[in-house]
């Protein structure tokens, strides 16, 4: 058992304060991991096919309904992300575990800016409570960061996976890596 739903959210925001993406991979559940992976390989491919049309077709931008399509995965597999380090191929991204990618893609999102070397203002998380809507679901209050600085009022779900209270995140943890785009420094 891995503790009560508040336990789980303050071990989250630990792992997260000292960038520990494995450890905050393990506190996560499946379902997220794999959605959360789906949606950044989707959005990947989506990307490469984009910049593989004439410019004059492309139009203003590029968009994903974060499902991998096979035939998108076959054509762009080999194309390498010269933005991300280490240069990794999006096939080589889709064959990682759910863990595996959501722990490498947090860490190379927060290589360039780590948290510690942010300017803005840090306001600590601090736990309000929990909601326990049901045995398997349960909802903790916490105060915590905005990016305009400033305070709000934030909510992360869990979820019961064998017995263990596991997140499933919420856009404050997710929103936070900010990979550099083609063609823009970081």
């Amino acid at each position: 058992m891995n503790g009560s739903p508040t336990e789980v959210v303050a071990t989250a925001f630990s792992a997260l304060e000292s960038e520990d993406w494995s450890r905050l991979a393990e506190l996560t559940h499946p379902d997220a991991l794999a959605e959360y992976r789906s949606h950044q390989i989707a959005f990947l491919l989506a990307w490469a096919e984009y910049l593989s049309k004439d410019e004059s077709v492309r139009g203003g931008g590029f968009g994903s309904s974060g499902e991998i399509k096979p035939e998108l995965l076959a054509r762009f597999a080999d194309q390498e992300l010269d933005w991300v380090p280490e240069h990794p191929a999006i096939g080589e991204l889709a064959a990682l575990s759910p863990k595996d990618f959501f722990a490498r893609w947090m860490r190379a999102g927060y290589r360039e800016r780590p948290l510690a070397s942010r300017r803005l203002p840090v306001i600590p998380r601090q736990i309000l409570g929990v909601v326990l809507e049901s045995e398997r679901l349960a909802h903790v209050v916490y105060r915590g960061m905005e990016w305009m600085p400033g305070e709000a009022i934030h909510v992360m779900s869990l979820s019961r996976a064998d017995g263990d209270w596991l997140l499933m995140q919420n856009m404050e943890t997710l929103k936070s890596p900010r990979l550099p785009t083609p063609g823009r420094e970081p």
